[in-house]
């Protein structure tokens, strides 16, 4: 059986059938070389793994495939372009981009008696990944407005990861969790961040089950009289950990949005300074 389409764009996470089979995107890695990991379970029955190089070729059945092109947002969000081409069909050039870097700047570093000294403070452990970035950047101020897909939250620079900043509050983990923490949520978390944008917190896991995953509580849990443990239903998973989170940051880019437009009840009259019509004499 043979594929009746050319080519095909397969998001991460994604599968898609091609007449042949399905194919699926496992994991991409920008490079150089910039890689792509393919799952393939063809109509036969046959399942194989593919690890294949930007431009290369692999066999998919009777028939021949090239990864012809990549389209990163960021180290999660990406869509895989695969082609299927004839005997020395000549290769079009990768027309795709790997996304823009975000720089998060860290404010030094903590000792292990200063990280004890935290979590005595704090009166939990912290996770083990969050308490060696934690060690390493002592919190990580972003150098511009970053996000996470389409959730309504940004870290800026005036809203970063949180650290050890006693003589300043805002910027303090210690003082998150008594400003914020213990008025919506359990001691199971940890506030990591008050991020902008729509509003609501950044939290890490302090307690099994899912040590170390951060969520994001949005605001409209923030309101109403409720007990933690109702607050917490209402969580949004985002990351496995705190490098996951990090690797998942993308820069907010205002192309991304569409472009806007003033619309009006009624069209306004000559008086208006909106007014759009044919001027008086």
């Amino acid at each position: 059986m043979s594929s009746t389409m050319p080519l095909v764009w397969v998001g991460n996470n994604a599968q898609t059938s091609l007449g042949i089979g399905d194919i699926g995107i496992g994991g991409a890695d920008p490079g150089p070389p910039t890689r792509v990991h393919l799952a393939i379970a063809l109509s036969t029955g046959e399942e194989m793994s593919v690890t294949v190089n930007l431009g290369e070729t692999f066999a998919l059945g009777t028939e021949t495939w090239r990864f012809a092109d990549i389209d990163f947002r960021s180290a999660s969000r990406y869509s895989v372009c695969l082609r299927r081409v004839d005997a020395d069909e000549p290769q079009d050039p990768p027309g795709g981009k790997i996304w823009q870097k975000v720089r998060l700047d860290p404010y030094g570093s903590l000792d292990h008696a200063q990280i004890a000294a935290l979590e005595a403070q704090l009166g939990q452990k912290l996770p083990g990944d969050y308490r060696r970035w934690l060690m390493m950047t002592n919190g990580a101020q972003p150098a511009d407005v970053y996000k996470i897909g389409d959730l309504p939250f940004a870290l800026t620079p005036e809203r970063p990861l949180l650290g050890v900043h006693p003589e300043f509050p805002p910027f303090d983990l210690v003082t998150a969790q008594q400003q914020h923490r213990d008025s919506f949520l359990s001691r199971d978390f940890l506030v990591i961040a008050v991020p902008e944008g729509a509003g609501g917190l950044l939290a890490i896991r302090a307690d099994w089950p899912s040590l170390g995953t951060v969520w994001y509580l949005p605001p409209a849990a923030m309101s109403g009289w409720l007990e933690p443990a109702e607050r917490e239903k209402q969580l949004v998973g985002i990351a496995r950990s705190i490098g996951d989170f990090i690797g998942r940051l993308e820069p907010y880019v205002l192309s991304d949005r569409p472009p806007a437009e003033i619309t009006f009840p009624e069209e306004p009259g000559p008086d208006s300074p909106w007014y759009r019509g044919p001027q008086q004499g």
